[in-house]
């Protein structure tokens, strides 16, 4: 779904009581599209805006600014006898909330993190939290994404969230 914009304003313009014009409106430079979705091939004109004056509700916006409206309609494919934009979008594969130990000690094996895994649990201050850490190990059948004991697992390998979810989601495809 995209919200085509086209000019932005960042000053209004200024009436006097008779409704002429005291200041004009100051436009933004370039040509604004939000979308929904994030899309392929545009990631340059892709900006975070200080003060977002349109957003999707319910979920993520993503803000572009195009040179030209022109511009917008060839990079978005834009089809003159519909007016519809069609522009190509990034396939996000979903993390999965778990997987089962087999797949995440493969996905670790294939990775080359199986070994540095037992060093990080040994390197885990709190001899409470590493207990749990390598029972957790150990015993699960089944790996949650958001579970303490991975997290705890993960940051003592350093690893970041999305480090985590790419694992996820390599894991769930075996």
């Amino acid at each position: 779904m995209l919200d085509v914009i086209g000019t932005l304003y960042y000053q209004e313009a200024v009436f006097d009581d008779d409704g002429s014009v005291v200041s004009p409106a100051v436009p933004l430079a370039g040509f604004h599209i939000n979308s929904a979705q994030e899309l392929s091939n545009v990631d340059e004109y892709r900006i975070t805006p200080d003060v977002p004056q349109r957003v999707f509700k319910g979920g993520l916006t993503y803000y572009y600014r195009f040179d030209s409206q022109q511009q917008a309609k060839s990079l978005l494919h834009y089809d003159e006898s519909t007016g519809l934009y069609s522009p190509k979008v990034v396939h996000v594969q979903p993390v999965p909330d778990a997987v089962t130990s087999r797949q995440g000690m493969e996905q670790l094996i294939r990775s080359g993190l199986d070994e540095q895994v037992d060093d990080a649990i040994n390197g885990i201050t709190d001899p409470v939290e590493r207990k749990l850490a390598r029972n957790w190990l150990d015993k699960a059948s089944i790996w949650e994404r958001n579970n303490p004991q991975l997290l705890a697992i993960g940051n003592a390998l350093g690893l970041s969230k999305q480090d985590v979810d790419s694992l996820f989601i390599q894991a769930g495809g075996l």
